[in-house]
């Protein structure tokens, strides 16, 4: 009796996840459609502002894709709810193509942001 409880405590805290990654340092699945790349990040436990923020879209979409059951089937399952960090880059190259796609989504979403208030 003991002996499971005490497996079960194991498991529990081999379970325990105090907090997520920063969500530009995981690998997301590919997904074809956007609703389920927010739905899957959202089922790993990230906040609609932290997605909406990383994908570059309004957070209202993400809300609302989040708080609205499908009309119809779902175009894809959603990939399975495992969490895989991308590797720790130590080349000056990569490190350098990471700052440029950052620049550019940073450059992609002030822009859509210009048009917006216009």
């Amino acid at each position: 009796m003991a002996e499971q409880e005490q497996e079960r405590e194991r498991e529990r805290e081999t379970l325990k996840i105090d907090s997520l990654p920063d969500i530009g340092s995981i690998v997301i699945p590919e997904c074809k459609v956007m609703s389920t790349r927010i739905r899957w990040l959202h089922a790993m436990g990230y906040k609609p502002a932290e997605i909406s923020k990383y994908l570059m879209i309004k957070y209202q979409q993400v809300r609302n894709v989040i708080t609205t059951q499908p009309k119809r089937a779902a175009r894809e399952d959603l990939p399975p709810l495992v969490l895989t960090l991308r590797e720790p880059v130590d080349d000056i190259q990569a490190i350098m193509d990471r700052a440029l796609d950052d620049s550019l989504r940073a450059t992609k979403q002030g822009r859509a942001e210009e048009i917006e208030e216009d």
